[in-house]
């Protein structure tokens, strides 16, 4: 099992208890150093998720839609050539 196969309520309850863990021992000083830390690993993962989601997902431009639509109407006139020959 991993962290991925965690409930949302799980997920949740291990993070506080991990929160708890990290800052005994820890002056409030360095739980916020700690914490801003954590943030930040947190910010770059969601970065890297987000730009990974909109290079896999981003739209065609015009001039790609136009090239797609300009390459079937070729593929189309090549049929219909063949069905002329064939006729």
């Amino acid at each position: 099992m991993s962290v991925f196969d965690l409930s949302p309520d799980e997920i949740t309850a291990l993070s506080v208890v991990i929160g708890f863990a990290f800052s005994k021992g820890l002056d409030p000083y360095e739980q916020n150093s700690l914490g801003y830390f954590f943030s930040t690993i947190g910010q770059v993962l969601q970065t890297i998720a987000t730009q990974s989601f909109l290079a896999e997902n981003r739209p065609l431009t015009e001039t790609q839609e136009l090239e797609n639509q300009l390459a079937q109407l070729e593929k189309r006139l090549t049929q219909l050539q063949e069905k002329l020959k064939d006729a």
